[in-house]
């Protein structure tokens, strides 16, 4: 049977270490479902009914019931509250025809974790700013509908969450095959403990080719000469990848890597007289955005890796 109207909630919690703020349940979908970032997505079932949200805090609509439905379906979590944005838009479904996704926002435990059912294959808890950027990635059309249950969440959470999987305390570091002939790991070493950030996950020796550096850095529609010397520079030799954490992380490896950049003469990058494929050369890549740092860590690790580092971090 074809449905007609459907719910995305984002769900959210009170930050484990700062309960005046929150943090939200940034879902990825698995490959054979489009692998785009999103909340919890679902039909209204006929059955779904304002009754059946008794005893839970927040608005009684039939929306808000089949939110508590599908959330407890696809990720075994019950919410404590739900709060129906009252915002609704339509969209055309190549299955179903024109759908109505009506939107709202749904609380959960502090303490509480996902588990993920075949519909999702990551998870992470982010602040408002990533998790808008996360969900706009694929569908823009989506912040303006996240946009309207941040504003009810922060309503009571007025904080912005700092604690969470995000470019302010994590970034994804790629050694690249100028710095391993440079010899020069050591130094990257040094260099981020010397700026406070501790690597979490490493892999060395990772060879990439034309697939793996598509999905590092999304390629552009026209494959220029800049595209075919980025492959076949990052496909030279296998590269060091680290996942790091600190405060402020992606900034300080961002800095670091404009000051090896100077001080290594095998980087031509601002000299426009020289070849693109010298120019294309960079020593080290550090994520510096919320999409880029979680599509990247999970192409290098594994979620179950990466959420084992978040939760080693926190239980400090």
């Amino acid at each position: 049977m074809s449905r007609t109207e459907q719910i995305s909630a984002f769900v959210f919690r009170p930050s484990p270490e700062n309960e005046a703020s929150a943090e939200y349940l940034a879902l990825r979908r698995s490959a054979a479902r489009g692998g785009f970032w999103q909340g919890v997505t679902g039909g209204l079932e006929q059955y779904d009914s304002a009754g059946q949200i008794d005893g839970i805090g927040g608005t009684g609509s039939r929306p808000a019931a089949g939110a508590v439905r599908e959330i407890h379906e696809e990720l075994g979590l019950r919410p404590t509250h739900v709060y129906d944005t009252g915002y609704n838009f339509s969209f055309t479904d190549p299955k179903d025809g024109t759908l109505t996704e009506h939107v709202l926002a749904a609380q959960v435990d502090s303490t509480a974790e996902p588990t993920l059912s075949d519909e999702h294959d990551a998870a992470f808890w982010v602040s408002g700013q990533d998790m808008r950027e996360l969900v706009g990635a694929k569908w823009p059309e989506n912040v303006v509908g996240f946009d309207e249950a941040d504003a009810i969440v922060r309503e009571s959470f007025g904080e912005q969450a700092t604690s969470t999987f995000g470019p302010n305390n994590w970034a994804l570091v790629i050694e690249k095959p100028d710095a391993i002939e440079l010899g020069i790991e050591k130094e990257i070493a040094h260099g981020l403990k010397e700026r406070g950030l501790k690597i979490m996950l490493g892999a060395r020796g990772v060879a990439l080719n034309s697939d793996t550096v598509d999905k590092i850095w999304i390629p552009p529609k026209d494959k220029d000469p800049w595209y075919w010397s980025t492959v076949e520079y990052m496909s030279r030799r296998p590269v060091n990848v680290h996942l790091v954490h600190g405060e402020d992380a992606s900034d300080k490896v961002m800095e670091m890597k404009m000051g090896l950049r100077k001080k290594y003469d095998k980087n031509y990058r601002d000299d426009e007289s020289a070849p693109v494929e010298r120019r294309v050369e960079s020593v080290i890549h550090g994520s510096d955005r919320m999409e880029e740092l979680a599509r990247q860590a999970l192409l290098f690790f594994d979620w179950s890796e990466v959420n084992g580092a978040i939760h080693d971090v926190r239980a400090k």
